[in-house]
């Protein structure tokens, strides 16, 4: 019976997950319906010519999507977090995002109940300044501010059951990144953050218990 839980519990997470990369292959899809024959764009089109021109790079008026996983740093343990998320280039150096992440390991220990364990989600909205913006390299300096809510498991990480009261909390979570242009419009990024996490004061943390250091990896389409 353990062991059916155990899988039950190992299955539901892994088609989370998997739903978020249908969503987001399904959305690929859609845009791309849009492109012209041979995967050109209207925006490359130059009417003048009526031919394929010169690509123009314009960041403004663009949107992104992203799927990605962050190594987190919480009380002094690693958890991994899987997520995704979607914005919108204000010009060619600013942007706005909307996240949402959830811890899909459950590493996170108790700190007065050892034999408990944390599951804590977050979203919330992200703001970019991009030092660098090139056809092949951005350097984004991002501040990711999110709502956090939280719950203790009863059990080991991978086994255990919700029990107890749901705790909200906040964090913000400057940092930096390098997103590589590998084909067309998708990206590879690789980041560095730092939680500072507010008003958490439960299962004998605190605050500064949660407050870490966060590395992150996604994967991102640009669409014009």
């Amino acid at each position: 019976e353990q062991r059916l839980c155990y899988l039950n519990i190992i299955a539901t997470r892994s088609m989370r997950f998997l739903s978020l990369i249908f969503i987001f292959i399904i959305s690929n899809q859609i845009v791309f319906s849009q492109d012209l024959p041979g995967g050109v764009k209207p925006e490359e089109i130059d009417p003048a010519e009526g031919k394929q021109g010169s690509r123009t790079f314009q960041m403004s008026n663009r949107t992104y999507f992203h799927l990605g996983a962050n190594a987190v740093n919480m009380n002094n343990l690693w958890a991994l977090e899987v997520g995704a998320g979607a914005g919108f280039m204000l010009s060619k150096y600013f942007a706005v995002g909307i996240n949402y992440n959830y811890l899909f390991t459950h590493t996170i220990k108790v700190t007065n109940e050892p034999s408990a364990h944390i599951n804590m989600n977050n979203f919330g909205l992200e703001g970019k300044f991009f030092a660098l913006n090139t056809r092949k390299i951005k350097i984004p300096i991002h501040t990711y501010f999110a709502f956090a809510f939280s719950q203790k498991l009863a059990g080991n990480q991978i086994g255990g059951t919700p029990g107890g009261n749901v705790e909200w909390s906040f964090f913000l979570e400057p940092g930096i990144s390098v997103d590589y242009n590998f084909m067309s419009d998708m990206w590879l990024s690789l980041g560095g953050n730092y939680r500072y996490h507010f008003g958490f004061d439960a299962y004998g943390m605190e605050s500064e218990d949660l407050s870490g250091i966060v590395v992150s990896l996604k994967y991102k389409y640009y669409i014009y």
